[in-house]
């Protein structure tokens, strides 16, 4: 097997060339300010629609992290393509996208797969997007930082923070990957997320599938927040209304930062 994970969505999610990748992101972080927080983002909750959708409303949680740095990055999000109990890890050495390849933290991710709940399992990697997509961010942003790429299945809230408290050191970033409400009609959807991120501004570890779709990382991960002392606000929040205009079946997208 090969030590290198090819992107599985490029062309399809995201542009598959480099200079239309790299100008697309220009167009998502060029009109936002430099942020400059008092303290460096601990975490993060990103949406991972297709660019197009939900890129601009990634960008605005990413682009805290423009003027810092972190020893490695956590990658949580949930499994699109596998039936899936507990986390998985892959075994790959580096994640690739058209900007070229994204390490991975072998050493920390060796030392998770001896905790319980974690086990080696690449095909829920292989064409998985929803962590894919955020590594063009991270490449621009965070070039060379080593990432813990990890889908998470069904698992107690409990049992996540655990893990995360345990293995989460302070000068690592951790971003949470999900999008809110699926095809519900742009009234209802808008009620619904509105909803899910008041809960969400509320460490509510009580989301499930149909609030958004990270839901089991997204508890855990709250969970952590929370007991880490950690602050939490949302940049910004929309639906695939307003790319698409189909006001019948939306999807809805939030971003937030923890510091």
């Amino acid at each position: 097997m090969s030590s290198t994970r090819p992107p599985a969505v490029a062309g399809a999610f995201y542009p598959d060339d480099p200079a239309g990748l790299n100008q697309q992101l220009d167009a998502f972080l060029s009109p936002l300010p430099v942020a400059t927080p008092h303290s460096a983002p601990r975490a993060l909750i990103v949406p991972h629609a297709g660019y197009v959708y939900s890129g601009a409303i990634a960008a605005h949680a990413f682009a805290y992290l423009a003027q810092t740095r972190y020893q490695r990055i956590w990658l949580l999000g949930p499994a699109h393509r596998v039936a899936l109990r507990g986390i998985a890890a892959p075994s790959w050495a580096e994640f690739n996208t058209p900007l070229g390849p994204v390490p991975l933290d072998r050493h920390c991710l060796e030392r998770l797969i001896r905790c319980p709940h974690v086990t080696v399992c690449d095909p829920a990697h292989q064409l998985e997007h929803c962590l894919e997509v955020q590594l063009p961010f991270l490449q621009r942003l965070l070039p060379g930082t080593p990432i813990v790429p990890l889908v998470v299945g069904q698992i107690a809230p409990a049992e996540l923070e655990q893990l995360l408290t345990e293995q989460v050191e302070p000068d690592d970033l951790l971003i949470i990957s999900t999008d809110l409400s699926h095809f519900h009609a742009q009234t209802e959807a808008l009620q619904r997320d509105g909803e899910t991120v008041r809960r969400i501004l509320k460490f509510d570890a009580g989301l499930n599938g149909d609030d958004a779709c990270g839901a089991y990382p997204l508890n855990g991960a709250l969970r952590w927040a929370q007991h880490q002392g950690l602050s939490i606000h949302k940049v910004a929040q929309d639906t695939s209304a307003r790319v698409n205009h189909d006001h019948q079946q939306v999807v809805g997208y939030a971003a937030f930062v923890l510091q």
